[in-house]
């Protein structure tokens, strides 16, 4: 009988938890929900630029530059802070923001910075929120068995719907 209150209690911890999970999130500012919406993979399409005799040059790699976590982790991370800022939302902003990565060869970001910007302060927060994801450092790309520094863009879309 213990048994069974115990898992009656369980179960409804796990129903309550998974309807606050599946509830829309809220700003402080205005009660409009932020939707959650699926990001762009930054890693399975991108087109890499690999640091060749000083210089970067698009190129093919034997294996590509993966977060240390895995990409779903490192997605959930980046789009889990992001902040739809203030400005964007009043002025209804959307779009996709570029950043542009590089990795180095021992795997850690060098440095990133906007390539393409949506304005009122997306870019901003895009390369906030990437640079918190990718602390944790990547396994670096590899190119004819090596490590290699590599360049790549991450696209974060930003979208009120």
């Amino acid at each position: 009988m213990k048994k069974l209150s115990t898992i009656i209690h369980l179960l409804i911890i796990a129903t309550i938890l998974t309807a606050i999970a599946c509830t829309p999130r809220y700003t402080a500012t205005n009660h409009t929900p932020i939707k959650r919406h699926q990001p762009f993979p930054p890693f399975t399409d991108t087109v890499y630029q690999v640091f060749i005799d000083g210089a970067f040059i698009e190129s093919e790699v034997d294996k590509k530059a993966v977060p240390i976590g895995g990409e779903n982790a490192y997605l959930r991370k980046t789009y889990g802070n992001v902040k739809y800022p203030a400005q964007a939302r009043q002025n209804s902003i959307q779009g996709i923001v570029v950043i542009e990565v590089v990795v180095n060869e021992f795997g850690q970001m060098e440095s990133a910075s906007i390539k393409k910007d949506i304005g009122y302060g997306c870019g901003e927060e895009s390369l906030r929120c990437i640079k918190l994801a990718g602390q944790g450092g990547y396994e670096p790309a590899i190119k004819d068995g090596k490590p290699v520094k590599v360049k790549l863009n991450m696209p974060m879309k930003f979208s009120l719907h």
